[in-house]
């Protein structure tokens, strides 16, 4: 294994030449790759290099380490995190590690102290590390094993639009081992809910759709023949097949259309609660053995050939989850869902413009009471609609209100990268059953009232930005420096050279030469003075400095300009 690669970030230099050059680095098999004053530069560095750790101070201008760390998280950005923190800071520090930072340091910092810390925190990386590798081994060698040709077959007839049943498919399906008897087969849609510690890891999900198809196979073996099938490119992700060994009850006709070309004759339905009852352990098992949370749909007994009108069936019931909570199994015969599964009637609209006025104006203001008590009738609306829409057409249409709220708030600028993400987030969450609605409804609140904390900011940073260019404006024939305005405006220039940017979109300094340069090219088209006395009239002694400065901006000499006009 290579070296750790450790970043730092502290306000103060001799603080950070410190922890550089007190401890043996390499010793320790780490190695310094950089380091930062402040919270937003450590950012920029960290989101493009992903150091295995990080040693910051708790507070710093601008964006303090808890900003930081919280930055990290949204961005899915694994460094340990390591704090520094004074006395009067300790609390803050206890506060981070609940939060996700690895550890703390208390301020004076002790070398044994730092130390001790530090080589915890590469022990625990090199056993995440080799977990890793090891998990990576086990799902290729289990990929490996798997029968994909049988896999895709199975995806294809799921996914892809109803097919007849020909001698050549069922060859096929004979001769890839599928022993489901292809004339009697029920489709159960297996979602996770909650992927609990497992996060955004895609390989530990690849994996865990495996264990959960193989503890599918073996709950649901007892009934007949069942094959799971994990899904990593799918809104499900597992879909079990089920051809039970018993006979079925007495069928009132069949569960799907009869397919003329269909020999084997209609499907007949088994009774419904022995599968209920092995999906419910299924459900234990998840929680117990993954650690994660799902939901079954069920679909009504079909013929292969109705395979991919069953697993829409069988999604459909799925989306029932949204209104009856997670852990649960909906079958569509206990649902009584429509034969044409036809989900494209109306969506929910919500509770109009008004609402929506009112709502966004909340946000803005900052007003989390009202906030809440319109997100309170939002949900008492839902639920009194309930019986009006498909849990289909309620998400589709709470996903179009949170767009056109995101829209609202866009057009003013009032939401960056991060909301937009958790906004993301949330309706493609809604898309594919992946939130129940009492998960939905508790998650606006803080989700908009984060909104309102970015907005007021945005208008406070506005508004200083604003009186700075005022004063820059009545003091530009002057030199003028950015700790003096920072001074006027009540700010650290650390933070204030961020927020100015922030604003802006460029430096301070570029700011002031480039006032300083339309004055001068103002002067050179409507006045005679010489070049030497408009330099010295816009704050430039130097008449060297000023042909160069001007020159870097607009690309010909002020001489040369004058001549144009």
């Amino acid at each position: 294994m290579g070296m750790f690669s450790l970043f730092i970030a502290d306000d103060e230099k001799w603080v950070r030449q410190g922890l550089r050059q007190t401890i043996n680095w390499q010793a320790e098999g780490i190695e310094p790759i950089g380091e930062a004053a402040d919270g937003q530069e450590a950012l920029e560095f960290i989101a493009a290099h992903a150091p295995d750790i990080l040693i910051t101070d708790i507070k710093m201008p601008g964006m303090d380490g808890l900003e930081l760390m919280a930055a990290l998280k949204r961005q899915h950005i694994r460094t340990k995190v390591i704090f520094i923190s004074g006395y009067t800071d300790f609390s803050y520090a206890q506060s981070a590690v609940k939060l996700g930072a690895y550890d703390y340091v208390v301020k004076p910092i002790e070398e044994e102290v730092l130390l001790e810390v530090v080589r915890r925190c590469t022990a625990d990386l090199k056993k995440e590390h080799a977990e890793a590798k090891l998990l990576e081994q086990m799902t290729h060698s289990i990929r490996e094993s798997l029968p994909l040709a049988r896999q895709r077959l199975l995806e294809k007839l799921l996914f892809q639009e109803r097919q007849r049943t020909s001698s050549g498919l069922l060859e096929k399906w004979e001769s890839l081992g599928l022993k489901l008897d292809p004339a009697n087969i029920e489709v159960i849609a297996v979602s996770v809910q909650n992927w609990g510690i497992k996060g955004d890891d895609e390989k530990s999900r690849s994996l865990t759709r495996i264990g959960l198809a193989n503890i599918g196979e073996e709950v649901g073996g007892s009934l007949g023949t069942i094959i799971g099938c994990p899904l990593d490119d799918q809104e499900i992700d597992v879909v079990l097949l089920l051809s039970r060994s018993t006979s079925p009850a007495l069928s009132t006709g069949p569960a799907y259309p009869a397919d003329p070309g269909n020999s084997a004759g209609p499907a007949e339905p088994f009774p419904l609660q022995p599968l209920l009852s092995k999906l419910e352990a299924l459900i234990s098992a998840a929680r117990t053995y993954l650690g994660v949370e799902v939901n079954a749909g069920v679909s009504r007994t079909c013929d292969v050939s109705d395979l991919a009108l069953a697993c829409k069936e069988a999604m459909h019931a799925l989306s029932y989850s949204f209104l009856g909570g997670s852990a649960s199994v909906y079958a569509a015969e206990q649902l009584r869902l429509p034969m044409d599964h036809n989900t494209n009637g109306s969506d929910y609209s919500g509770l109009g413009d008004a609402w929506l006025n009112r709502f966004t104006n909340s946000i803005k203001l900052g007003e989390d009471g009202t906030v809440t008590e319109l997100l309170e009738s939002l949900r008492l609306h839902l639920q009194s609609c309930a019986q009006s829409y498909t849990p289909i057409q309620l998400s589709r249409g709470l996903s179009a209100i949170l767009k056109n709220i995101a829209g609202r708030l866009d057009a003013e600028g009032q939401t960056d990268n991060g909301t937009h993400s958790d906004i993301s987030k949330l309706r493609r969450e809604l898309a594919t059953a992946k939130v129940t609605l009492p998960e939905f409804t508790n998650t606006l609140l803080p989700l908009f009232s984060s909104l309102g904390t970015l907005y007021r900011s945005q208008n406070s940073n506005r508004r200083t930005v604003q009186l700075a260019i005022e004063y820059i404006c009545r003091h530009d024939l002057r030199e003028i420096t950015m700790q003096e305005v920072a001074l006027h405006v009540s700010l650290n220039p650390s933070y204030f050279s961020k927020v100015f940017h922030d604003e802006t979109g460029e430096t301070f300094s570029k700011f002031v030469i480039r006032q300083r340069v339309d004055r001068a090219k103002k002067l050179l088209k409507l006045t005679t003075m010489k070049v030497y006395e408009i330099a010295e009239q816009i704050g430039y002694s130097d008449l060297r400095h000023f042909v160069r400065v001007f020159k870097e901006n607009e690309g010909i000499t002020p001489s040369q300009y004058r001549d144009k006009c």
